[in-house]
């Protein structure tokens, strides 16, 4: 576990119930999150400001069901534990994320995110940053 709040942890899936156990060590430290981008295309300041803010505990693991070439894809979720035993992701996670940007009190991840069209069934793969603060004070 890192000072920041991070952790790491193996994951088997990221649907579905997962064990309260992995995840019961999280640390108290959460983080408001608001992504810079929407399908793929970078919001403008003002789409920005009026974006969704989401408020949960970051957790960055690798996620062993890593699509065609089966290898291990690291994943960073924000998760909602009010229910610590049903963890919920509050944001599609964010796959290959990659710190970008570090102040004091805000960082910003890059990666990309999978959509899957459920008319369809078509995967777009589209990217996005996250701009994350800890949340001191709520």
């Amino acid at each position: 576990m890192y000072e920041i709040g991070l952790t790491t942890a193996q994951s088997d899936s990221h649907s579905g119930a997962e064990p309260a156990r992995r995840l019961a060590g999280l640390s108290g430290m959460r983080f408001k999150l608001k992504a810079l981008y929407h399908n793929g295309i970078l919001l403008t300041s003002e789409e920005f400001s009026d974006a969704p803010r989401y408020v949960g505990n970051l957790v960055v693991e690798d996620w062993s069901q890593g699509g065609m070439l089966r290898r291990f894809i690291r994943q960073a979720r924000l998760l909602d534990m009010t229910i610590p035993s049903t963890p919920r992701d509050l944001i599609p996670p964010l796959f290959e994320p990659q710190i970008v940007k570090m102040t004091d009190n805000q960082m910003t991840l890059h990666g990309y995110q999978i959509h899957v069209d459920t008319e369809t069934g078509s995967i777009q793969h589209y990217a996005q940053a996250w701009v994350l603060r800890a949340v001191t004070d709520e």
